[in-house]
This record gives structure tokens, sequence and C-alpha cells, in this order.
């Protein structure tokens, strides 16, 4: 039988850093969660920890830029 919270991880925060995190994650438009798997997977991949890919984080600026281009035109 598959473990449903094998998935997650717990994580002690302040009041401090949890503020930081959301205002990324509002910022990001996405969840708490997905911001820090965001997060931790360009990281890993500056640290060399994972062969570079089309980064999550890259994608998302990417798209804001995009999104901004298209604006200015308009």
């Amino acid at each position: 039988m598959s473990n449903k919270r094998a998935g997650y991880i717990q994580v002690r925060l302040t009041q401090e850093e949890r503020a930081v995190i959301d205002a990324v994650a509002q910022h990001m438009r996405r969840s708490r969660s997905d911001t820090l798997r965001i997060l931790a997977l360009d990281k890993a991949e500056a640290l060399g920890l994972i062969h570079p890919q089309s980064s999550p984080l890259q994608n998302e600026m990417d798209e804001k830029a995009t999104s901004r281009a298209v604006e200015l035109l308009v």
C-alpha cells in the first residue's frame, strides 16, 4: 500500500520566514509548497546536483517577460 504522506516534508519556520515564503509565492502566483519546490530545484541545479534543464523558475520568469512585452505592444 502506498503511503500518502511519502511526498510530504515537514519544516519548522519562524513567522518571518513564512511571511517571506508567502510573499514570494504570491508574487509568483503559486502555492507555498510549489514555490519551495521550484526554488529547491533551481538551487540544486545551480549547485550542480542535477543536470541543467528547463528550470521551472526560468520558465516562470520567461512567462512574465513575455506577458510584459505583450502588454507594452498593446
